[in-house]
C-alpha cells in the first residue's frame, strides 16, 4: 500500500485464502493502514470464494489485536519453526546448481 507515493506497508497474499507477514512502517503504525491492508486482501479472497486465514505470531500482541479488531476469531495456536538460509551461494551448493545455470 502507497500513501503520498511511499510505501506504508504490505502483506503476503498466499493462494487459498492465507495472509500473513503484515509489515506498516512503524511512522504510519496506529492509522489503520494495518487493518486496511488486511481487509482489503480478505476481500479478494471472498470475492474469489475463499475464507481468509490470518497467520499470526502469537507473541505479537498488537498484530493479534488489529486482527481480532478486524473479525478474525482464534481458530487455533501453532509454534512455529522459521527456515532460512543465507545465500544464494548456499542454495545452489546444496542443490547442485552453479550461478551459470541461472543466468543463461
Amino acid at each position: 500500500m502507497y500513501r503520498d507515493g511511499e510505501c506504508v506497508g504490505a502483506e503476503v497474499r498466499y493462494a487459498y485464502g492465507a495472509l500473513g507477514m503484515l509489515f506498516v512502517k512503524e511512522k504510519f503504525r496506529g492509522n489503520g493502514f494495518g487493518k486496511l491492508i488486511s481487509t482489503t486482501l480478505s476481500q479478494s479472497f471472498f470475492r474469489e470464494g475463499y475464507s481468509s486465514v490470518g497467520w499470526v505470531i502469537e507473541s505479537n500482541e498488537s498484530s493479534v489485536r488489529m486482527h481480532t479488531s478486524c473479525g478474525y476469531k482464534i481458530k487455533d495456536k501453532f509454534d512455529f519453526i522459521i527456515h532460512h538460509m543465507e545465500t544464494q551461494e548456499e542454495y545452489f551448493k546444496r542443490f547442485g546448481y552453479s550461478q551459470h545455470s541461472f543466468d543463461e
